[in-house]
């Protein structure tokens, strides 16, 4: 399925450095960190767990107003699709493309989707439907 995810997703599409989502200031230090390391080519889990980290937290509180929610899955969004398009232009682009470059990117993507998918379902989104924008 992430063969599927990466082969069919026509990721050619050179992102942007600059095309970063501007967030509330509680995820955007994590987001920043994030960006800068799939902008690098290199997996961005630690600073995107954390940035999902508290988009839970958020979601969890019941004192939450309807703003901070939206707030939290644009954050869970940005980190789980956006930053993880990033990671995978940079690394289709720093080598020849080609099916081993492209299968490559398969250990790298099960960790950074498992590592933030049950985040995912706790902040009421579906994982299948951040898949399918990847």
């Amino acid at each position: 399925m992430a063969a599927a995810l990466l082969l069919g997703s026509g990721l050619a599409a050179n992102v942007p450095a600059d095309d970063r989502p501007q967030l509330a200031d509680r995820y955007q230090e994590g987001l920043d960190q994030a960006w800068e390391l799939a902008d690098a080519g290199r997996l961005p889990c630690r600073p995107c767990t954390r940035v999902m980290g508290t988009a839970v937290s958020v979601m969890r509180n019941p004192a939450a107003d309807r703003q901070a929610r939206m707030e939290a899955v644009r954050a869970a969004e940005a980190c789980y699709v956006q930053v993880a398009v990033l990671f995978i232009d940079r690394r289709l682009d720093a080598a020849e493309r080609g099916e081993t470059n492209c299968t490559s990117l398969i250990p790298g993507m099960a960790v950074h989707r498992s590592s933030l998918s049950e985040s995912v379902e706790e902040i009421g989104q579906s994982r299948a439907e951040f898949d399918a924008r990847i």
